[in-house]
């Protein structure tokens, strides 16, 4: 995919800082080879860091682990005793940003690392900008964008406590992620 260049962003300079009751966290992961497990974290930190060009812009993203719900608590619980994904020992995951190109109109590639138990691993997220708006219950400017990637769990060190080589049959070893973020206009 060509990247395109560009010295003006659609937005002004300044730290944005995340709208968290209209923003989400979300994962899926294949499970038994026919459904989806969805779920997301409830509760996290995001900053965009605009600057007066794409290699100014940054995003930094704190999420933590022990908000994973999936609407199944006895499973939130079995995730939390996962080495590798213990919250008490390793509270958050953590984004930052390396690089953010322009591939279209409103469509960016978002380059950063991802920390989580302490293993940090490269990811490359698709972007798009979704616009800008006034949110009616305050009136405050707020800005939309969607991002879309995958990691896998076996990076991590994020096993499952099951018989030799079953794991792969129970749970993908790929995680997709979507994030749902609105930022307030600094």
């Amino acid at each position: 995919m060509p990247t395109l260049t560009t010295s003006n962003l659609p937005l002004r300079s300044g730290v944005y800082t995340v709208d968290q009751q209209n923003s989400g966290v979300h994962f899926g992961v294949r499970r038994f080879g026919l459904t989806d497990l969805r779920g997301e974290f409830t509760r996290f930190d995001t900053s965009l860091f605009v600057g007066e060009s794409l290699r100014d812009a940054a995003v930094r993203a704190t999420i933590d682990l022990a908000s994973i719900h999936t609407n199944e608590p006895d499973r939130d619980a079995l995730l939390h005793m996962t080495p590798r994904f213990d919250a008490e020992t390793h509270p958050a995951m953590t984004f930052n940003s390396t690089s953010i190109h322009r591939t279209g109109a409103d469509r960016y590639m978002m380059d950063g690392l991802v920390t989580i138990s302490g293993v940090t691993k490269t990811v490359r997220l698709q972007v798009g900008f979704q616009g800008t708006s006034a949110h009616h219950a305050d009136d405050r400017i707020r800005v939309k964008f969607t991002a879309i990637g995958q990691i896998r769990r076996s990076d991590f060190g994020i096993e499952l406590d099951v018989g030799l080589g079953a794991a792969k049959f129970v749970l993908s070893d790929a995680v997709r992620l979507a994030v749902d973020a609105q930022f307030l206009t600094p």
